[in-house]
């Protein structure tokens, strides 16, 4: 594996934070450079990783997840809409409209990917569903058609 390191001319105070004394990339900054800079492939299992952690998705309080999710997805949009003429931006915003913190693994986010290449609609994901007084929350699922994929990781 070969470290490539990056120069950006375009970083601004902002987009610079600390973590453990070390200078790193804000979470918006590096999710809009893994969207612009990314095989969208890996933009997308890179981008729904950094909205899980960052969101850390509750199943009984996706108010707060939602709301964490909406602010980021907000200034990333910001960030890309301000570089009008850089290659990639188009496919950047696309591929923004995808992520999800509700991807519990990189597999599914990789799963989803096919499924929306292959023409399925966006789904719903960790939808859950009550059968025989058990609670059940689906990895994706098309309630409508009532279709569910699951993603086994083994």
């Amino acid at each position: 594996m070969q470290l490539r390191r990056h120069y950006r001319e375009d970083l601004h105070d902002h987009d610079i934070i600390t973590i453990n004394g070390v200078p790193v990339t804000s979470l918006a900054r590096t999710l809009t450079d893994c969207l612009l800079d990314l095989p969208p492939a890996d933009a997308l299992v890179a981008g729904d990783s950094l909205l899980r952690v960052h969101c850390r998705p509750d199943r009984w309080r996706s108010r707060d997840t939602n709301a964490l999710w909406r602010e980021l997805i907000a200034d990333v949009e910001e960030r890309l809409s301000s570089y009008r003429h850089r290659n990639g931006r188009v496919r950047a915003q696309s591929l923004l409209k995808l992520l999800s913190p509700w991807a519990e693994s990189p597999g599914e986010s990789e799963l989803r990917r096919i499924l929306l290449a292959a023409g399925f609609p966006l789904p719903d994901l960790q939808h859950r569903v009550v059968a025989e007084n058990n609670e059940y929350f689906l990895d994706l699922a098309w309630p409508d058609i009532m279709l569910d994929v699951e993603f086994d990781g083994a």
